[in-house]
């Protein structure tokens, strides 16, 4: 990794760490960065392994968050999944028919099914997140 980026990782963390919330545009303004930046900044954070939430007031560290910015943050995982899931079956069939050749084919499907999950798995998902909710009494945001 470049300097540079390393820099910047350092320089966000250490906002991160003194704001406890900011919103992106904020964020890039005191880095002197463009939000896209900051976008792919924070997609590099957690790659590297540090623990970033976005919650509806802003990003977050992971070890500052508290019950509530968990829930959401595991309520916007789970959403986004589920999404993913009804872009995947409504496309499929589509999809399918354009590719011809036999390796093609298995290819698609190769794709396709690392990216499957079933209706089970995103019901048990959200279940779970709505008890600990209840469990800690936590109101939605």
């Amino acid at each position: 990794m470049r300097q540079k980026t390393l820099d910047m990782i350092n320089k966000i963390s250490k906002i991160l760490e003194e704001k406890e919330y900011i919103q992106a545009p904020d964020l890039a303004k005191s880095c002197n960065l463009s939000t896209s930046s900051i976008y792919r900044l924070i997609r590099v954070m957690r790659q590297e392994g540090i623990g970033i939430h976005i919650t509806n007031k802003g990003y977050i560290l992971s070890e500052y968050a508290g019950l509530k910015d968990d829930t959401n943050f595991l309520r916007r995982l789970n959403a986004r999944r589920v999404s993913d899931y009804f872009a995947i079956q409504s496309s499929m069939q589509y999809i399918k028919k354009r590719w011809k050749g036999i390796q093609d084919k298995r290819t698609i499907r190769t794709i396709l099914e690392s990216l499957a999950i079933n209706q089970k798995s995103l019901k048990t998902g959200m279940d779970s997140i709505k008890f600990l909710e209840d469990k800690h009494k936590l109101d939605q945001v």
